[in-house]
């Protein structure tokens, strides 16, 4: 038989060379629905408690909430659709995990562009309008200007991480998708 990439990548029936398929699909799954839950919980607990955000930023936090209840609900799917074996599950898990991989990059650019805007202006108001002592000023910016370094490197180790699962997984809930009856 000669050799195939289709066949590597999307027809094996393991998972880290020694895992079975289906173990995979389970792990990443669990951990989506852990990861996403979190993500879940801390934003809209946010927007529920924080009472003076302008229309954008409430934008923004909406948007990211839904999308990380729709990742929630997904991977509870493909949790249910690995434990009892079905292939609908798995296929919708799979392209709902794709469809979130773009909107999340969409939506952090977004998230991004409103934290950097909102903490500008939060220095103007705060620190440089409010606080007359230069040292004040500094010690003010610079806390600002943490917790915005803060967010980025979150919000980049969150996008590595959905692109490495973007990037990785689907062969094993594809491969996992095919080889189970519908």
């Amino acid at each position: 038989m000669p050799f195939s990439y289709r066949r590597l990548f999307f027809g094996g029936t393991t998972f880290c060379c020694c895992l079975p398929v289906r173990l995979g699909v389970i792990v990443m799954s669990s951990l989506g629905c852990l990861v996403a839950g979190v993500l879940m919980v801390l934003l809209w607990f946010e927007l529920a408690t924080t009472l003076y955000m302008t229309t954008q930023e409430r934008i923004a936090f909406v948007l990211a909430a839904i999308t990380a209840t729709v990742l929630f609900a997904a991977s509870i799917l493909g949790l249910v659709g690995a434990i009892v074996r079905k292939q609908l599950f798995i296929q919708t898990y799979t392209y709902i995990l794709y469809v979130n991989f773009a909107l999340n990059l969409a939506i952090a650019a977004y998230f991004t562009y409103e934290v950097t805007r909102a903490t500008s202006n939060a220095e103007n108001l705060a620190c440089l309008d409010a606080i007359q002592d230069p040292q004040t000023q500094g010690q003010c910016s610079g806390l600002l200007n943490f917790a915005k370094a803060v967010y980025l490197v979150v919000t980049g180790f969150v996008l590595l991480t959905e692109l490495s699962r973007e990037r990785f997984c689907p062969s094993v809930k594809i491969g996992y998708g095919t080889s189970i009856p519908t």
